[in-house]
């Protein structure tokens, strides 16, 4: 555990530092921002919000940071009965880019705080299953056809779990989600 620990405060201070800029440097970064509509359907949960991205200057240095917001709904299965919850999933972290010199788009890499809340309350059956994350890394391409953003990314996520209420148990859930989808925006 304290690997995992030491692990993520490493990828978290290196994503605070990583857009460092020397005075030879001729990186052109926007102030504009991006207001992002996706559909992720893959891992769990299956999401559909909004996403929004921003540049700012910490200590000197140029951090694009994001924020997700989203309706959320998955399936949870435990013994031959199947529950379809729905809930909302919500994120907050930070966006590399691996090109100084096009700042605002190409190839990235990002990482996430996220927080997802699921509930089932039909039937007069209440149940609610809830996750925290720290670690949900992801790899994309940013393409900019003018104004408009077309966003193809892969990631993973662990789960910290809290624990289930109204016969959900977390054991039934994998800790270990895949991340696939597209998001499509609007820079403004």
């Amino acid at each position: 555990m304290k690997k995992v620990i030491l692990a993520t405060a490493l990828i978290v201070g290196g994503s605070v530092f990583a857009q460092n800029q020397t005075e030879n440097e001729t990186a052109t970064i926007p102030e504009n921002r991006t207001v992002t509509v996706y559909l992720y359907t893959g891992g769990l949960p299956a999401q559909i919000g909004v996403y929004f991205e921003a540049a700012a200057n910490v200590f000197d240095n140029q951090i694009f940071w994001h924020g997700n917001i989203a309706y959320a709904g998955f399936t949870y299965e435990a013994g031959g009965a199947e529950v379809d919850m729905t809930g909302y999933v919500s994120e907050l972290g930070t966006t590399n880019f691996l090109s100084k010199t096009h700042a605002w788009k190409g190839l990235y890499y990002s990482n996430s705080l996220s927080n997802g809340k699921f509930k089932y309350d039909e039937d007069g059956a209440n149940a609610e299953y809830q996750y925290w994350s720290f670690f949900a890394p992801e790899f994309g391409y940013k393409l900019m056809l003018g104004p408009i953003a077309v966003v193809p990314y892969i990631g993973t996520m662990w789960k910290i779990e809290v624990k289930g209420k109204g016969g959900i148990d977390n054991k039934n859930v994998d800790n270990w989600e895949s991340r696939l989808g597209i998001r499509l925006g609007y820079s403004f």
